[in-house]
């Protein structure tokens, strides 16, 4: 557990220096609310991987008790938090279409892409395993999705107003950015059990570039369902 929480505050560590450039932008900082996100991160990120070894069914592969619990954790905040509604989180299947045309033709280039990849590069096996489809279609992306661009990334943008860039018809801000970021931290920052450091860059510039697509995503959209789906599909090329 301690080596859990540590490994999470160093994650966060490592974004300051984008946390303070955006605190220098924007006067009367509500840090009340960056501190709850950054908790809410570490809460959830911890208990995703204090329950990894916890088996629910014979020969079981993949962390379903951990992703389930951080995933009732966000949720509960999700519906409990008042001054933010449950569809400003993005928990809504309500969809904007309003000039997406440029991020999803992006979204679906990039799966293309990553599954052009995968096929003639990636040394794949053919069987097809159940549990993983079901895991990677169900579990995975949908609970980092509520977490990181549902709850994370609304209460950032409720402390970073500006400065606002706009990228393929796509309005957004350093909550995009640190949220990003952060997604790719957390899969290529770890401490082992003998507390030492790691670091895996190639596993950090491509989840966190995948997460600025599904910030891009939630912003656009105003609704986590579009990155859902597009983020379980990425998570099903080389892991079926």
């Amino acid at each position: 557990m301690i080596r859990l929480i540590y490994e999470s505050l160093l994650q966060v560590l490592f974004l300051v220096p984008f946390i303070i450039p955006g605190i220098r932008n924007n006067k009367n900082i509500k840090i009340g609310i960056l501190l709850l996100a950054f908790l809410l991160f570490i809460v959830t990120s911890v208990s995703t991987d204090f329950f990894a070894n916890v088996s629910i069914f014979e020969g079981q592969q993949w962390n379903w008790v951990g992703k389930a619990v951080s995933l009732f954790i966000v949720l509960v905040f999700i519906y409990a938090y008042k001054p933010i509604t449950n569809s400003q989180f993005g928990m809504t299947a309500k969809i904007e279409t309003n000039k997406t045309t440029p991020i999803f033709l992006v979204c679906t280039g990039y799966f293309v892409l990553r599954l052009i990849l995968y096929l003639t590069i990636t040394k794949h096996t053919e069987s097809f395993h159940l549990e993983t489809i079901l895991f990677q279609f169900i579990m995975a992306g949908t609970a980092e999705e509520i977490i990181f661009r549902g709850a994370l990334l609304t209460l950032l943008n409720q402390v970073f107003l500006k400065p606002k860039w706009t990228l393929i018809n796509v309005s957004f801000g350093w909550s995009a950015i640190i949220t990003s970021l952060l997604f790719g931290f957390t899969h290529g920052i770890l401490l082992d059990g003998n507390y030492h450091f790691h670091v895996n860059f190639p596993a950090i510039l491509r989840t966190a570039f995948d997460g600025f697509l599904f910030a891009l995503l939630a912003e656009k959209t105003k609704s986590l369902m579009p990155g859902i789906l597009f983020h379980n599909a990425l998570n099903l090329i080389g892991n079926h």
